[in-house]
């Protein structure tokens, strides 16, 4: 197409578009039904029990899976997939996010994306500027350790280094008594571990 037609065919498109009726209003009915269908519950369930790749291809739709403790029924981001995807062998979430003691098929990791979430392998290098602006992003004692300890938190990384995968307790570092108002009571160890976390220089093996 010549320079002068293509001008010719974008002068058309912006005609035809300036022509859309957009409504200055929605319904309340239209504005749920909007809201839902974004968060996945406009599609129609699989017929069958649905594939890891399945549950792979839910979580990407809606960008993140919330992790959290709450388990008065079940550990809550077991949830969304029922609720969108119906009846589904949780095992097969648990082998693509690394979870349980089973094989794996890493195609979810872990991070501090929203809040602590679950989120495709793909997604966790576009997080690189959350990464790079702890002071900014991270919550006080996640932020303030590498300042205040900066030798701890070396030293946890050269442990993460040299032993593999770890757990909090494996730093050495010792949990203070429990104190009212606060919910997680965070050792120094856990801390450095949480900023080598938040900063993508560990990550969650299990």
């Amino acid at each position: 197409m010549s320079r002068r037609r293509r001008q010719g065919a974008y002068a058309t498109a912006r005609v035809t578009a300036s022509r859309v009726q957009i409504p200055s209003k929605l319904t309340q009915s239209a504005a749920r039904r909007i809201a839902l269908a974004a968060q996945g519950f406009g599609r129609p369930r699989p017929a069958g029990p649905p594939s890891a790749g399945s549950i792979a291809k839910l979580v990407e739709r809606l960008g993140a899976l919330q992790l959290d403790s709450v388990n008065v029924f079940l550990r809550a981001h077991y949830m969304p997939i029922y609720s969108r995807l119906g009846p589904y062998d949780r095992a097969r979430l648990d082998r693509i996010a690394g979870h349980g003691e089973g094989p794996i098929d890493r195609r979810l990791v872990e991070y501090w994306a929203h809040e602590a979430s679950l989120v495709p392998l793909e997604v966790h290098p576009l997080l690189r500027w959350r990464m790079a602006d702890v002071d900014g992003e991270a919550w006080g004692s996640i932020s303030r350790v590498a300042r205040e300890q900066p030798d701890l938190v070396a030293e946890t990384l050269e442990l993460v280094v040299g032993q593999g995968p770890i757990r909090a307790r494996d730093t050495g570092s010792v949990r203070p008594p429990p104190r009212p108002g606060h919910m997680w009571n965070w050792h120094e160890g856990k801390r450095a571990l949480e900023h080598l976390f938040f900063t993508g220089q560990v990550a969650a093996a299990r």
